[in-house]
């Protein structure tokens, strides 16, 4: 299996942040606890926490669960995050 290079990973964490970042705002937005995003989205607290803080990359199901707990568009979610770069 091949490993991803630095580069690779590196800008795989850059996109975890800015995302993390961004559904920290949404939520403080739209005025919503964690313990109550966890409720709606039945995303456990931790792992909302992990997201937030971008130290966890998350699935597009996660991405579709969050939206809907949150009643956003998944796009407001994912817009004009910078793509991978190569």
């Amino acid at each position: 299996m091949t490993q991803p290079s630095n580069h690779a990973a590196g800008t795989a964490a850059l996109q975890a942040q800015a995302f993390g970042a961004r559904l920290r705002t949404l939520r403080a937005e739209l005025g919503v606890s964690q313990d109550e995003m966890a409720r709606r989205t039945d995303i456990h607290p931790t792992a909302n926490g992990c997201l937030e803080r971008g130290a966890r990359q998350p699935t597009l199901r996660t991405i579709l669960r969050l939206a809907h707990g949150l009643n956003i568009k998944p796009g407001r979610l994912v817009d004009d995050l910078a793509p991978d770069a190569k």
